[in-house]
């Protein structure tokens, strides 16, 4: 069955404004059975919590059963092949397909990738006036490498736009690690 206008509406609106979304609007989204009935379905097919199912899936792929991965698949629904069938989007226009793909990645993001990335500090080595062309082009190869890697993982390319370098401000010495510890503790978080 294809989608009805309203539900390429909400689509959109998760494309441009996925934080303004409801919960009952992402669980939509998402395609995803309301609280209650995953709680519910959960417990039924695995014994499990949802959260617990989860962590299963994350910590331990390798011993989900079949029923437990159609489970989370089908969006914590439980359903009999010809409401499988109804549900499936094989149905669905190509555009329709690629709208609620953009509309599930917006929420994705605006859920699981936060900013996050590391804490760079200067040795004092690198102190003076000809080291400081050096000290850039570090930088830029350093957040290129990391570009790069992260290309290279599953889902990495996701996450690049929400990496960041926080420069602490003045030079530190290895040599003392309270000094760092105490440095990164003081850093802002944005």
């Amino acid at each position: 069955m294809e989608p009805f206008p309203n539900v390429r509406e909400l689509w959109a609106k998760a494309v441009q404004t996925p934080d303004q979304l409801t919960a009952e609007e992402r669980r939509s989204v998402l395609r995803q059975a309301d609280p209650a009935a995953q709680v519910a379905n959960v417990f039924k097919v695995s014994g499990l919590t949802p959260e617990e199912l989860q962590n299963k899936a994350l910590t331990s792929p390798e011993s989900m059963t079949f029923e437990e991965c159609r489970l989370i698949r089908n969006g914590y629904h439980i359903w009999d092949p010809s409401e499988a069938l109804g549900n499936s989007k094989i149905h669905w226009r190509s555009e329709d397909r690629t709208a609620h793909i953009k509309a599930h990645r917006a929420l994705s993001w605006s859920e699981q990738t936060r900013r996050w990335g590391f804490v760079v500090f200067r040795d004092r080595a690198t102190d003076g006036d000809s080291n400081i062309d050096s000290w850039e082009k570090f930088l830029e190869l350093m957040d290129s490498c990391m570009d790069e890697g992260l290309r290279s993982m599953l889902g990495g390319t996701a996450i690049i736009p929400t990496k960041e370098f926080t420069l602490a401000d003045g030079l530190a010495s290895e040599n003392n690690p309270e000094i760092l510890r105490r440095s990164v503790h003081y850093l802002p978080l944005s």
